[in-house]
Parts: structure tokens; sequence; C-alpha cells
């Protein structure tokens, strides 16, 4: 059940609303540090931390020199990296019952590009605390494509009734405008809607000339939500992995530290005694050149030289102890010996595998409803009643939960009702779909003789015999109206 039939609430509305929320533009700045630390973005993480930490604008711009430098410390990515690898170094073996669906099947495994998009959906829940993946089928592509999105480009509305359940999901999407622009738009699911709006809040049409709601044929919500870390009572998991963040952190401060500190003082200080004034100035200092000072002055040396051993020390300390929290050791973390012990990261890889195990059925239950909807369209066949295994080391999982395809083609008969409609892909007009469109203002009706009330809904256009209108008179179907909505 969708939003509007959970909850009696206008999804545009609600949509606004949540995004522009502060708790969620503050989960969302959470999630988008962490990200930008796992893909060795840190330059202006670490520029927000020495603004926080230094008041003093004198000190704060001269440590601000080397904050760029600091992008060599990666132990938040390596930590995930290291988490997320055993489980996908060796391709799971997935089996399909009965064994002649197993070449269908192994088709869409390399079609979706699974065993590389796996991973990746791994790692990025790890370091954002949540990932999502989305499949879609592509016409132009003639493939079924799945996209990852991370926890800071999504916004989920939870069910009341159960909060670590998605009620309605809106995830960021770059679009493509005409003039060359490129526009961030934000995607609105629920299991009866679909719809777009634009950077001022406004409902927008996924493509020209189309309608501005989508029905949600599918009848579940295509985003399949990946959670690595335990939730209590709360759908986001904000505080996941933040102790491995702030250690990351502090490793990048105390090296732009260290930088700092060798470069003031990583020599012995020349000291000026007598008349200071009466001193020459821009002297080259070499093995080979004298000093030339003049009388009644002179030149010492202060030995007040200091080197950086003790941020060393402690980046050394903090580094160790963040990486044991995770069960890696620090020769397996810096890959010193081969036979370091792996004990704690054994048992974190088995529990890693069950969770993706669960994953991947819940992805691909998605994929198969995705791919009948594909083959209702396309005329695609599918292998009916096949069962689904999937095996990762010790760890086995069987479920009865996909459907088999074939790539072979077959012609389909269609009849053309509309503009952008069929016969095979008429959606049903009694779903709750049309109770959100009844909050928007409706083209007006027209009437003639011979013809049937032209509507918003492509279904519509159908007469009670289940033929299509005479065409007589053609004109141009009005879009609807969606000028009324205020902006954000």
């Amino acid at each position: 059940m969708g939003l509007q039939s959970v909850l009696k609430w206008d999804p545009v509305r609600v949509a606004r609303d949540w995004i522009a929320s502060p708790n969620e533009k503050a989960r969302r700045r959470i999630c988008q540090r962490r990200r930008l630390l796992l893909i060795d973005h840190t330059d202006n993480v670490v520029r927000e931390e020495i603004n926080r930490l230094f008041t003093d604008p004198t000190v704060r711009d001269r440590v601000m020199m080397f904050a760029h430098l600091a992008k060599s410390v990666t132990l938040f990515k390596r930590v995930m990296r290291e988490l997320a690898r055993p489980v996908y170094l060796v391709p799971p073996t997935r089996t399909v019952e009965p064994s002649s669906a197993q070449d269908a099947y192994k088709r869409i495994v390399a079609e979706t590009h699974m065993d590389a998009i796996a991973p990746k959906w791994l790692i990025t829940a790890l370091a954002t605390g949540a990932s999502f993946a989305y499949p879609r089928y592509v016409p132009r592509l003639d493939r079924i494509v799945i996209d990852v999105i991370s926890a800071d480009a999504v916004s989920v509305i939870p069910d009341p009734d159960d909060p670590c359940r998605e009620l309605a999901v809106i995830y960021d999407k770059p679009v493509y405008l005409p003039d060359g622009g490129v526009a961030l738009y934000r995607v609105y699911w629920d299991d009866e809607v679909s719809f777009q709006l634009d950077d001022r809040g406004m409902v927008q049409p996924f493509e020209q000339g189309g309608q501005p709601f989508r029905e949600n044929t599918l009848g579940v919500i295509p985003l399949v939500s990946l959670h690595p870390y335990e939730r209590l009572g709360d759908y986001w998991c904000t505080t996941a992995a933040e102790a491995l963040v702030e250690a990351n952190m502090a490793e990048c401060i105390l090296t732009t530290l260290a930088l700092r500190g060798l470069k003031a003082r990583g020599f012995n200080q020349i000291v000026v005694t007598g008349d200071a004034m009466r001193f020459p100035k821009g002297q080259a200092m070499d093995e080979e050149s004298a000093i030339l000072a003049p009388e009644g002055t002179g030149v010492i040396e202060l030995a007040n030289a200091a080197d950086a051993s003790n941020y060393l020390t402690l980046v050394d300390a903090i580094e160790s102890r963040a990486a044991a929290e995770y069960g890696i050791s620090r020769a397996r973390l810096n890959r010193e010996k081969a036979d370091a012990d792996d004990t704690g990261l054994t048992e974190q890889r088995a529990e890693m595998i069950k969770i993706m195990a669960d994953a991947e059925r819940e992805l691909f239950a998605v994929i198969k409803v995705i791919s009948t909807s594909a083959s209702t369209n396309t005329g695609r066949t599918r292998k009916q009643n096949s069962a689904f295994g999937i095996r990762s080391g010790a760890w086995a999982c069987a479920t009865s939960w996909i459907r088999s395809r074939r790539r072979t083609r077959r012609s389909a008969p269609t009849t053309k009702l509309g503009a952008n409609s069929s016969r095979t892909s008429r959606p049903n007009p009694s779903t709750s779909f049309a109770d959100v469109l009844s909050t928007l203002p409706r083209t007006r009706t027209r009437r003639s003789p011979g013809r049937i009330p032209r509507t918003t809904e492509p279904w519509a256009r159908r007469s009670a015999t289940g033929r299509c209108p005479p065409k007589t008179r053609p004109s141009k179907p009005r879009p609807a109206r969606v000028n009324a909505l205020s902006p954000i």
C-alpha cells in the first residue's frame, strides 16, 4: 500500500517537506561525508574540520596550507575494502532448479553484471550505513541495468507500523535538460505511484509531453535496501562506523600538523645579536658561502629543531586500535605478512555473507517482477516456477523466487490505444492512482458526437466495449496542468 492509502497524505506535499526537513538534510550530510572518505575526496572534509578546530585566523591559515596533503590518509577506505573484499573474492555459485533454466539464469547474471555490482553495493552500504540497488529495464539497451545509490542520495519515509520498512523512497536523479545543462530531480516511489520533482518542487513528467504521474504497475518499490549494521527501531543507523570516521579525521589532522611542524621547526633557528638593523639580508647559507656580519652584530644557532615523531606515534596507535575494532590486525591492514591473524576478519566475513545472501534474494525478487513486466511489453518468454539457490563459502541459501528468462524473442501483436499506451501494458483504472491525480487540476473535457471524453488517463480513452474511439477530428491531448502546486 502506498503513502496515500496508509496515511491519507498528499505524496507530492510530503515529498517536498521530507526532503527540506532539517533532520533529513543533516543525515544526508553525515552520509555524504563518509562517501567522500571512501572515494578519497577528503580535501573539503579536512578543511571543514580545521575550520572547526582552529579559531585563530593566523594559525588556521598556516595549517590550511597543508590540508590537501592529508588525502594521503586512507584508513576509512582501507578498512571498508578489507571488510567487503573477502565476501566476493570468489564469485558465489548461484543455481537454478530445474537445471534446464540454468543457462538462462546465467545470462541474467551476465546481463546485469551482478558479480561486479554486488561488491559495490556492499562496500557502499558499509561506508554510508545503507545503500540501495535499483534494477530497471532500459528499452534502448534491451537489458536490465542495476544502479547502486548511496544513502546520501536517498530519503526514506518509514512505515508507521514497521519503522525498519520503506513506505516510500525518494532518490536523486541527474537529468539532462534540452539547453544542455544538468539538473537534479527527486524521484518518488511507493507501491502505487511514481513521480519526480525538479529543484523548485514542481512535478515534471518522465518523458517530454507525457503524464506527470505514473502508476506503479510492479506492485513493489523497485529499490532494494542493504543494511549491514544493526538497527534499533529506526530506519537509518547514522552512528554506524562513526568511530572509524573520527579516527580517520584524527589521522588527517595529525598528519597536517606534522607537516606544518616539519616546515616551521625542522631545522635549528638562527638568531642575530647586536644591531640587527645593520645586518645585511638575503645572504645565501650553504657550505661554500660565509655569512658577513657587520661590526657589533653576531650570529648564533638556536637548537630548537623538532621532529614529528610524537605525531606519527599517535597516528600508528589510532590506526591499530581502529582496525582492531573490526577484527583486522595491523599486519593484515598493511599487508606486512601473508600469515597474519584473520580470525576476526573471518567472523566478519561470515556475517556479511549471510546479509548479502538475503539481500540478493530480495534483489532478484524485484528483478523477477521487472523482467516479467518487460516480457509483457517485448514478447519475451520466461520459464515459470524456478527455484534459485546461492552458495558462498560455508553458507548456502535457497528460495523459490526467481523466474529464469530466455533470450529468444517472438513477435507479440499489440493494439495501439493512445500516444504512449498499448493493449498489453494498459494500467488498471481501479487502483488508487486516480486518487492522486484527483488532487491536481484536470484538463477540461470536451464532448463531440461519436467520441468518448478525452481525459489525462491513457486507459480512459477506451470505450466500455473495449474498442478504441473512432478517429474523427483528431486532436492532441492536453497535458495535465501542475502549476497549481506551490514551490518549496
